[in-house]
């Protein structure tokens, strides 16, 4: 179940923290927010996510070595093409 933590700023101010557990358990924050309402929001927001499947962590990353060489490496250097075939035969003898 979602929770909310309460916190007080160095100024006085209240800020509410969203909190829930992952699909392995582990706590998490939906944010932070200026409203109990805002944060209760978020956290049930991001606890149905986790109990619908749809939830996923973006701290970890979802762009593999080899797609982020042919999306946003490779474009960016200047290379003969026999050193970008020789690159790609490389990539194709990989077994992942």
């Amino acid at each position: 179940m979602a929770w909310i933590k309460e916190r007080v700023t160095g100024d006085g101010d209240k800020r509410f923290v969203a909190c829930y557990r992952d699909a392995e358990g582990v706590q998490r924050s939906a944010g932070t927010f200026s409203s109990r309402r805002a944060a209760e929001r978020a956290a049930n927001r991001e606890e149905a996510k986790v109990r619908d499947g749809t939830w996923h962590d973006h701290s970890r990353g979802v762009v593999t070595f080899a797609e982020y060489v042919e999306t946003v490496w490779l474009p960016s250097k200047q290379v003969e093409t026999s050193t970008l075939a020789a690159y790609r035969s490389v990539k194709s003898l990989v077994v992942v």
